[in-house]
């Protein structure tokens, strides 16, 4: 048999043409993919470094931005600081009663504004939790709360109701004594003396606990307090000013009491003291439509309305004065030379004239130079004062407090000096009859032409 076999010659150029044929198509694919993989991450990392770069001129215009904002608010900050450092000194010295824009800065030579009246503002709780000392008395009680702020002036401070509880800490049976005092600034008929300077309940001022009457009340106005009667509440009227005084005469302990009050009547809306925890008194100024706002913040102690001086204001004269007597006619100028035990500052003077006209009290130093003085229009037999710009005394260090005018000056029951009431030694009385002249005589048979201050201890 005979087979025959058909080979394909295995000539190279067959072969070289049959690799053409099998590698030739695969070498297009791929160079195909590859072109697109690159161009794609091309656009990528051209999106990346696009995106990082408006990012990157973002941020760049904010701060721009930012900087420039920040050197405009650079004055309305220093500024604001600057009011910040009155609302120190307003708050604590009481030096801005009425609350006006007169008591601040309000231009400035860096074009800068305040942007309204500072806001003063009462920080403390509904209920707060205080500590009566050991000894404290009618005229050195720390514990007085004055229940209106520094912009009530003579408006009402809109509470309707206060209640105080004995907290008992150690068993102690020492009495706590109450005075809750509620009165008219703007009185027709005046109170006999300054409100809620004299611990008689005869004064008209002097409030008695719900449930009891004006008769209850000891004989000092106060109400008595201990663990075993624990609790007295008083409804208020908000059309009124109120102060609450707490004192511990004879205790062996510090007495911890509870005060709690409200806005209304009936207990439910609760309202803090203004000067028990913190005052604090928002600020806010503006340059080139930039503001700064800053809060200034002044703890008090737990005497309320004393801030943080060394005590409550005393006023010597009118504590140890009893009622006006008759009014002689008469010129000259009429005071007394008093001594101070502690730094402090004179804010105000008095006078209690027996009649209507105006009466100039001086405020001077031992060598008769004015200090201070302000006219005033008396009102007959009754306590009349002036706020002035503080003056610094010295402890030590003695002055003379006069007044002189008007148809009439007070003869008063002799006081007999030297005297010390609080902080301030009364040394003698002193006359000129002379108006308005330094009085160098002493004269200690009776008390004339009423003139007093209010000193305030640092």
């Amino acid at each position: 048999m005979i087979y025959q076999t058909n080979r394909i010659q295995d000539s190279p150029q067959s072969l070289v043409g049959v690799a053409r044929r099998m590698t030739v198509p695969r070498l297009k694919i791929k160079d195909s993919r590859q072109a697109g993989v690159t161009l794609l991450l091309a656009i990528l990392i051209l999106s990346s470094v696009l995106a990082i770069s408006f990012s990157l001129a973002t941020i760049m215009f904010i701060e721009v931005r930012s900087s420039g904002d920040l050197l405009k608010t650079e004055p309305a900050l220093y500024a604001a600081t600057g009011v910040g450092e009155q609302a120190f000194f307003n708050l604590e010295r009481h030096a801005c009663p009425s609350g006006t824009s007169s008591c601040y800065i309000s231009n400035f030579s860096n074009n800068v504004t305040l942007n309204g009246t500072p806001t003063v503002l009462a920080t403390s709780t509904p209920i707060v939790t205080v500590v009566v000392k050991a000894g404290s008395v009618f005229n050195t009680t720390l514990n007085k709360y004055d229940f209106c702020d520094v912009t009530a002036g003579s408006g009402p401070c809109n509470y309707g109701l206060v209640t105080v509880n004995y907290i008992t800490t150690n068993g102690s049976d020492d009495a706590l004594y109450a005075y809750l005092c509620e009165f008219d600034p703007k009185a027709i008929t005046p109170y006999p003396t300054i409100p809620c300077t004299q611990p008689d309940k005869t004064q008209g001022y002097w409030n008695a606990p719900d449930g009891s009457s004006i008769g209850s009340l000891l004989t000092d106005g106060s109400v008595a307090m201990t663990r075993y009667n624990s609790s007295e509440y008083w409804t208020l009227n908000p059309n009124l000013q109120q102060q609450l005084i707490l004192i511990n005469p004879s205790g062996s302990a510090d007495i911890y009491v509870k005060i709690s009050t409200y806005a209304d009547q009936l207990g439910l809306v609760g309202k803090g003291l203004p000067y028990t925890g913190k005052t604090a008194v928002s600020i806010n100024t503006i340059n080139a439509a930039i503001g700064r706002k800053i809060q200034v913040e002044v703890p008090n102690n737990n005497g309320g309305s004393t801030g943080s001086t060394g005590g409550p204001p005393q006023t010597p004269l009118t504590t140890l004065a009893g009622a006006a007597s008759n009014g002689i006619f008469g010129g000259g100028t009429y005071g007394y030379k008093f001594t101070p035990n502690k730094n402090g500052q004179i804010t105000k003077l008095w006078v209690r004239g027996a009649d209507t006209g105006s009466h100039t009290v001086y405020l001077y130093n031992i060598s008769g130079t004015v200090l201070a003085s302000t006219t005033i229009s008396s009102v007959t037999y009754t306590w009349v004062s002036s706020s002035i710009t503080p003056v610094n005394v010295t402890a030590g260090t003695s002055y003379v407090v006069a007044e002189s005018g008007g148809s009439f000056y007070v003869n008063n029951s002799n006081i007999a000096t030297p005297v010390t009431t609080s902080d301030i030694t009364i040394n003698e009385e002193r006359i000129s009859l002379f108006n308005n002249t330094f009085p160098i005589n002493a004269y200690n048979s009776q008390t004339l032409g009423q003139a007093d201050v209010t000193f305030v201890p640092n």
